[in-house]
């Protein structure tokens, strides 16, 4: 991260002043290590060259901005708006791009490995060169879009739409099914149709059968199970099961205390606004654990509950994000040893919690043997 570093300026920067000054105190190590401008105005920047890995643009208009060769690895850059930006040679590793607007940029040769860019729009974008590496797309836009010579290799193409596209010279083991056509009717093709499809137009990508299970090696299986909630029938909550409740609603909180009790053996609630490290977290779970994935594996309650995590993201994101890449694991090992445990997360507006959905799904797999249940409930009291 770059935070702190004085070799490196931005060779324009924004227009807005608000925006230089958050991005001034930054580079001069103030604050956050991590670049936060969620739903600031970029326009009229020239970031060429600058790191901003995991920095936060979520909402944010980088409209014709120029981001040649910028570092946004693991960056949080859901609905950001990067329309007629230059972003040849970007790196978006790992990044969140889900709902983000491409249209008509200019990425030749960007890295969007293991990226989410679901339900993005690249109408009219240049990708020349693109490497789309284990990429999730499913959803997105590519329409008339130049996609000359990009590497999709087990990226996830389901319901992306390749109208128009420029598809010459692609490569890559992909997902289906893909819209080729949406007048004067939508062609959805999958399978052998698909690859024939893909061979008239000069790709020599392969298609993934519908039925076939995920790579052993390459591409792990999900182990985030996503089930929304319906307002009107509450999931049926059995203390027996384990899973995360994402944007718990107070009045469900409200009625779990009403069965439970509060306490350390029913149901433990942790305000972690102010928490200032992960061990900190860790013993205020278990009082003398040594790692987060210890306490959670060794709380006593039936329920446990963490309260303004949306203000914990703004204050201290590293261990937001280390307590929701450590939830499945310690999940699984609970469920391993016959205990069973939920969680909520509480305090969360609705792109938040998208946010913490998308970073669950990133967690490690390795130890997780069966998905996770994720509840994700609407904006309720």
């Amino acid at each position: 991260m770059s935070s702190g570093t004085h070799d490196w300026q931005p060779r324009r920067w924004p227009n807005d002043p608000e925006v230089v000054s958050d991005l001034r105190s930054w580079l001069a190590g103030e604050g956050h290590r991590e670049f936060y401008a969620i739903d600031a105005d970029l326009r009229g920047a020239d970031l060429s060259g600058g790191d901003f890995t995991s920095a936060w643009f979520m909402s944010s208009n980088l409209a014709d901005t120029t981001l040649r060769g910028i570092q946004l690895a693991d960056a949080e850059c859901t609905e950001a708006r990067f329309t007629r930006a230059d972003l040849s040679d970007a790196n978006f590793a790992e990044a969140s791009l889900d709902r983000a607007n491409f249209v008509m940029a200019r990425l030749a040769r960007a890295n969007f490995t293991r990226a989410t860019a679901m339900d993005s729009n690249f109408q009219g974008a240049s990708l020349a060169g693109a490497t789309l590496v284990k990429t999730l797309l499913s959803g997105a836009n590519f329409t008339d879009a130049d996609l000359e010579g990009c590497n999709f290799d087990r990226a996830d193409l389901s319901e992306a739409d390749l109208t128009g596209a420029r598809i010459d010279g692609t490569i890559g083991l992909v997902r289906g099914p893909v819209v080729v056509q949406t007048e004067p009717r939508r062609i959805l093709l999958d399978g052998s149709d698909l690859e024939e499809w893909f061979r008239n137009h000069g790709s020599n990508m392969t298609v993934r059968p519908p039925s076939a299970p995920p790579d052993s090696v390459d591409e792990q299986p999900r182990i985030i199970a996503p089930v929304p909630v319906d307002p009107h029938q509450l999931p049926d909550v059995t203390w027996t099961s384990s899973a995360i409740h994402v944007d718990l609603p107070h009045s469900q909180l409200n009625r779990w205390v009403q069965q439970l009790g509060r306490g350390p053996e029913h149901l433990w609630e942790i305000d972690v606004r102010n928490v200032a490290s992960v061990q900190a977290l860790a013993n205020s779970i278990s009082p003398g654990a040594t790692s987060l994935a210890e306490a959670i594996r060794h709380v006593r309650a039936k329920v446990l509950v963490f309260t303004k995590l949306e203000q914990l993201g703004v204050r201290n994101r590293p261990v937001l994000i280390e307590l929701l890449h450590t939830l499945p694991t310690a999940l699984a090992a609970r469920k391993a040893s016959g205990t069973s445990l939920h969680i909520g997360l509480v305090d969360l507006s609705a792109d938040k919690a998208d946010v913490v959905i998308a970073e669950l799904g990133r967690a490690p797999t390795e130890d997780v043997v069966e998905p996770i249940t994720i509840f994700d409930y609407p904006t309720m009291p």
